[in-house]
């Protein structure tokens, strides 16, 4: 352990990191790239210690939510649904961002290639 913290220090001495949090930051980084499975475990306990919703844990796992009830459910894992009001008003927002980043994109289709003035429905969900 020691050669480690040395090693760590001796990177912040040379400037190539800002601290040790940084070295650290950046080496579990690394480490969750070569192992993806551990975000899955991180995920997993954040949200048994009620840290993060269902939502937030299922992000953290990098998975979609239904992938990541699977697990949960393999495990026996009590799923409950529901979250923060705060992400419930950030997928809110992430929704309606995209909603009008699509409807810009379908505008300046438009007028490139002379499309009717009406959208189709389905247009925001391709």
């Amino acid at each position: 352990m020691e050669v480690i913290d040395e090693g760590i220090n001796a990177l912040v001495r040379q400037k190539i990191y800002s601290s040790k949090e940084a070295v650290i930051t950046d080496a579990v980084r690394a480490l969750l790239e070569l192992k993806p499975g551990l975000k899955i475990e991180i995920a997993i306990n954040l949200y048994k210690n009620r840290k993060v919703s269902l939502w937030k844990a299922a992000e953290t796992a990098g998975l979609g939510m239904e992938e990541f009830k699977d697990i949960l459910s393999a495990r026996n894992i009590k799923i409950e649904i529901g979250g923060t009001k705060e992400e419930s008003k950030q997928r809110i927002k992430d929704a309606l961002d995209f909603q009008r980043c699509s409807e810009k994109q379908y505008q300046a289709t438009q007028l490139m290639y002379g499309l009717p003035k009406h959208k189709p429905y389905c247009h925001r969900f391709s």
